[in-house]
């Protein structure tokens, strides 16, 4: 199965990329979700919401379409309100990490959540609690009837990408 059908056909998608490939692969993944989604909820991990949104525009895809968390800016500076992105104050608190999940979800009406990438957690947080968290929002995405894709660089951590796959729908491996 291709990822689009992947992303279209399951609730819930793993995405392990190796970190090599990395930029070339997101924005297919991006493309992917993108093609099947109303609204997208792109949780900014990696890269702060302003280099995302160079990247979509850089891409053609329609920036109405997407509302934003950005756990990045926010721990380098104090960002612009916006409409479009719900700012946290860093990549360690979960739970506002969840609480703007629960946002886009039930004000924004976000359909899809794609989480770029949950392995960068590892940074800030141990195994176990990135886990706990992640299982967290897969069910919440689960009873609320909302698609998520998770992407996760291979070489992050092969203990998180192993248990993350016990609670997902469907495994994609690119590159």
């Amino acid at each position: 199965m291709d990822l689009i059908e992947e992303v279209k056909n399951k609730q819930i998608v793993l995405v392990v990329l190796p970190k090599t490939q990395y930029t070339n692969k997101l924005i297919e993944v991006v493309k992917a979700v993108d093609v099947v989604s109303n609204k997208v909820c792109y949780v900014c991990l990696n890269k702060p919401y302003n280099s995302i949104i160079d990247n979509l525009k850089a891409n053609n895809l329609d920036l109405d379409k997407y509302f934003f968390i950005d756990v990045l800016t926010s721990t380098v500076k104090t960002p612009e309100p916006t409409d479009n992105c719900e700012f946290v104050q860093s990549p360690s608190a979960l739970t506002d990490i969840s609480l703007a999940f629960t946002k886009a979800v039930q004000e924004m009406n976000c359909n899809n959540v794609l989480f770029d990438a949950i392995s960068t957690l590892t940074i800030y947080q141990d195994i176990g609690e990135i886990i706990k968290f992640t299982q967290n929002l897969m069910t919440k995405a689960r009873v609320s009837g909302v698609k998520s894709v998770y992407i996760a660089l291979k070489e992050d951590s092969d203990e998180l990408v192993k248990d993350l796959t016990m609670f997902v729908d469907g495994v994609v491996e690119l590159g």
